[in-house]
C-alpha cells in the first residue's frame, strides 16, 4: 500500500535537461530530400500499354497452368508405384 504525501514533501523540480534527446524531423535524410514542398505533383509517366500488359499477364498465367500440369502428373505417377515391402510408403 501506498501512503498518502504528506503535506510537507514538495514537488520533483523539473530535471534541468530533458531526459530524452529532442526529436529532429527528416535528419537522417539526404539534404536534397529534406524539407521538400508537399504540394509537388509527381514526375508524370507514361501509362502502360495494355496489350502488352495482357500478353505478359497471359504468358504468366499459361506457365503456371503448365507448372501446375506437370506436378500433378508427378504426383499421380509417384502414387502409382507399390510402396516397398514392410509399409515404408504412404498410408
Amino acid at each position: 500500500m501506498h501512503a498518502p504525501p504528506s503535506e510537507s514533501s514538495a514537488p520533483d523540480a523539473p530535471p534541468a535537461e530533458p531526459l530524452l534527446t529532442r526529436r529532429v524531423p527528416q535528419s537522417h535524410l539526404a539534404p536534397e530530400l529534406r524539407d521538400q514542398p508537399l504540394t509537388a505533383e509527381p514526375a508524370a509517366r507514361p501509362v502502360p500499354d495494355g496489350d502488352r500488359t495482357r500478353e505478359a499477364l497471359s504468358r504468366y498465367q499459361a506457365s503456371r497452368r503448365a507448372a501446375r500440369v506437370l506436378v500433378e502428373r508427378e504426383d499421380a505417377s509417384f502414387d502409382d508405384i507399390d510402396p516397398p515391402e514392410g509399409g515404408g510408403g504412404r498410408s
